[in-house]
């Protein structure tokens, strides 16, 4: 709820709302064509009289080259002031030509000059959300060389573009929209080479080739996510097939990508206060564009798509970098809130904040103000929104309440690293986690380490934790990091700490080197995604304890050769034809210890104690660093030594077997 995002060709005039009754100011956006300037008006209502508005979600700060930082005059009660484009944008999409339509938004119908009225505001942003009758859920404008569906080409017929609608209703009713486009992408299997239009020049209309531009084909993204809504898998559908041999098809597909990559990269999906405002709607409408579809046209689309990669061979780079796999992903963590809700489920706010720390907000404190809205009653009242805070003080409220409050130190677990100026138990939430920090703790309840076993918390002034533990060991060598990416460095890198560590003189914990091997660098778990992620219990359902199987994946994982793939695959016009399909079986199996491995390991580094232990470790990790079981924690903490007597928190560290959990 930054103050400082947009200047103003004017300055709107705000009496102070009544303190009491969840008053709230409402926009009427005046009805008008699209060439004239766009008029509209606030007025005061209460929540409890007013019947009927929607409530926009929208993103602040549009990231996107083009429309970032430019500025819209509209009229707003008799003055002219200036918004970001991609705010006018959407009022001009919600605008009605015949009807005033009542709207919701924070931009014009909060005071953003007034610190107490944003904070009074925030605290009733849930009931502002909950209480519309629907939420419109706004991803950004279409773009130059967009296909939108029916023959538009955003950019090629502006005027007539302007007031050409794509509603998608999810249900049959949607067929007729799909059909034509479908048969005229098959017809192409049979268009001879020479015919062949490059993809900066391919669009449709009806069935014909044409010479305007169509850069992102949108209308088919949409069209793939309703085919997912229905249940059918992404490999059954002709558009995606890897396999493809006409020019015009993978150019085709190609746009459909790049569609996909359209709706990914909107700014809507990286901020913070999206995630309330989406999860506490009755109704929920999404928008891009010319484009729109119930939420729930996204979200089934999702779970479809999640369940069908989950046996899916990935090695084969198929699905690697799936803008189709990044939505779904975005998609689902809003979604598993949501269907928490609805079930009367109140995820602890620990697993809130870290869930949704990588989102983006433009004033820090909004990284908890923001997701307030979603925590237990409790919380919500310890952490009441107070703008006259600073950022420290609102880390610092937060981190206390989630020691303190919660049945254990999770809090301590993973990065709790933040400005030098704070105690280094305290984790900053506007920093952003290292690596795949939110997936390595999702799965924080299968441990154990302290065997249940409360400690002594306590805070001496607002700076020194006290805790109490078991010291176990030092650590004394420390492997190269893992990368983050690429199979084969992965593997070397492996390879590299297991022969480092066979090496070693010293005694080992382990009658079994190969099984502790693979169990500490997956953290003795195994990817189980659920067909069902969306509906389970928030965060618990994404991994198992690894079992007697865990060792044939990795065995199967470690392999693997993808030069031999590749040599059992050819060339055709859109690169690399997958001739060779893994059996689902061989790929669920790899994938169960690979999903894991990736979350545990990357970016981290593999470490062994002085006594012959070993675990994995943040990237700072140093010889020197000690290891501790802390009690009331569910997994070992690896402390430093400090000048003074006590120690600084470096990072959780996974090493669930081994070690003595408990004296």
């Amino acid at each position: 709820m930054s103050s400082q995002l947009f200047s103003t060709a004017g300055a709107l005039e705000y009496s102070p709302l009544p303190a009491k009754g969840g008053f709230l100011r409402l926009l009427d956006v005046l009805p008008s064509d699209h060439g004239s300037v766009l008029q509209c008006s606030l007025r005061e209502a209460s929540l409890s009289s007013q019947k009927s508005y929607k409530a926009v979600s929208y993103a602040w700060v549009d990231d996107t080259a083009d429309v970032a930082g430019l500025q819209k005059t509209i009229v707003c009660n008799g003055i002219q002031i200036s918004i970001q484009e991609n705010l006018y944008s959407a009022l001009r999409t919600f605008q009605n030509d015949r009807s005033i339509v009542t709207l919701w938004v924070d931009y014009l119908c909060i005071n953003q000059q007034d610190d107490n009225e944003r904070s009074e505001q925030v605290k009733i942003m849930r009931e502002i959300y909950s209480h519309s009758s629907e939420v419109l859920i706004w991803l950004g404008p279409n773009k130059a060389g967009d296909y939108v569906g029916g023959g538009h080409v955003v950019g090629a017929t502006q005027t007539e573009n302007e007031d050409h609608k794509c509603v998608w209703h999810n249900d049959n009713s949607d067929h007729g929209m799909m059909d034509s486009y479908f048969e005229s992408f098959r017809l192409l299997e049979r268009e001879p080479d020479d015919e062949f239009v490059p993809p900066e020049k391919f669009t449709i209309i009806g069935r014909k080739a044409t010479s305007l531009p169509w850069l992102r084909d949108v209308f088919g993204a949409f069209c793939v996510l309703n085919q997912l809504a229905q249940g059918v898998p992404a490999k059954d559908l002709g558009v995606l097939r890897a396999s493809m041999t006409s020019p015009g098809q993978i150019a085709w597909s190609r746009g459909i990508t790049n569609g996909f990559w359209a709706i990914v990269d909107s700014s809507w999906w990286q901020r913070t206060w999206v995630i309330q405002e989406s999860v506490v709607a009755r109704k929920a409408t999404v928008y891009f564009g010319h484009m729109s579809a119930p939420w729930t046209m996204l979200s089934e689309a999702a779970a479809t798509y999640v369940k069908e990669l989950a046996a899916s061979d990935l090695i084969s780079g198929i699905y690697t970098r799936d803008p189709i796999s990044r939505l779904a992903n975005d998609i689902l963590d809003i979604e598993s809130v949501r269907i928490a809700r609805v079930n009367g489920l109140r995820p602890p706010f620990l697993s809130i904040l870290r869930r949704f720390r990588t989102k983006k907000s433009s004033d820090p404190r909004d990284k908890v103000f923001g997701l307030l809205g979603l925590a237990d009653e409790e919380a919500f009242a310890s952490l009441a929104p107070d703008y006259s805070l600073s950022r420290e003080k609102v880390m610092l409220r937060t981190a206390v309440e989630v020691i303190f409050k919660s049945s254990g130190l999770e809090a301590l677990a993973g990065s709790v690293t933040g400005p030098s100026s704070v105690p280094s138990w305290m984790t900053d939430w506007a920093e952003p986690p290292m690596g795949s920090e939110l997936e390595r703790l999702s799965r924080l309840h299968l441990y154990n380490a302290s065997r249940s076993q409360a400690g002594i918390t306590r805070l001496h002034g607002d700076s020194l934790l006290e805790l109490q533990g078991y010291f176990v060991d030092t650590i004394n060598f420390v492997g190269v990091e893992l990368p983050a990416d690429g199979i084969v460095r992965m593997k070397e890198t492996l390879a590299e700490w297991k022969t480092n560590w066979f090496a070693e003189t010293r005694s080992s914990q382990y009658r079994d080197k190969h099984d502790a091997f693979w169990r500490t660098i997956s953290a003795d778990t195994s990817y189980v995604e659920s067909t069902q992620r969306s509906t389970m219990r928030f965060g618990h359902c994404r991994y198992r304890r690894a079992g007697e199987d865990g060792c044939d994946a990795f065995d199967a994982w470690t392999a693997d050769d993808t030069a031999i793939r590749n040599r059992r695959s050819s060339m055709g016009p859109g690169g690399l034809m997958k001739n060779y399909v893994e059996p689902a079986m061989l790929s669920s199996l790899k994938n169960s210890f690979y999903y894991a491995f990736l979350t545990a390991s990357t970016s981290r580094k593999f470490f062994s104690t002085k006594n012959g232990f070993i675990g994995i470790g943040p990237p700072n990790l140093v010889n020197g660093d000690k290891v501790f079981i802390v009690l009331g924690s569910r997994v070992p903490l690896i402390l430093r030594p400090t000048s003074v007597s006590y120690q600084r928190p470096i990072q959780d560290s996974f090493k669930p077997f081994g070690i003595p959990l408990a004296r």
